[in-house]
């Protein structure tokens, strides 16, 4: 099951039916993109644990780290219906 992100609180068009609370994930590693990209894929994998469709209020935290960056993301995991379907 696709997941999809949201840095924004709200899905357009779309209203949540369901919240599983706030996820986290923290990599560290010298590339910032490559960091980042592994944290979100790690919510994405936790969403779909979750039975969730979508993570919504992502935030990124960026930290030099002892020559790398420390790379922490965040969001809620939701469960979202498209409005015309409800």
């Amino acid at each position: 099951m696709k997941v999809a992100v949201y840095e924004t609180y709200w899905v357009p068009g779309a209203r949540a039916i369901a919240y599983f609370g706030q996820i986290s994930a923290e990599s560290y590693s010298p590339d910032f993109d490559t960091a980042v990209a592994e944290t979100v894929e790690a919510l994405c994998v936790q969403a779909r644990g979750c039975g969730a469709n979508a993570i919504v209020s992502l935030r990124v935290d960026c930290d030099p780290f002892g020559g790398q960056l420390s790379v922490e993301s965040m969001g809620t995991v939701v469960k979202v219906m498209e409005e015309s379907t409800l």
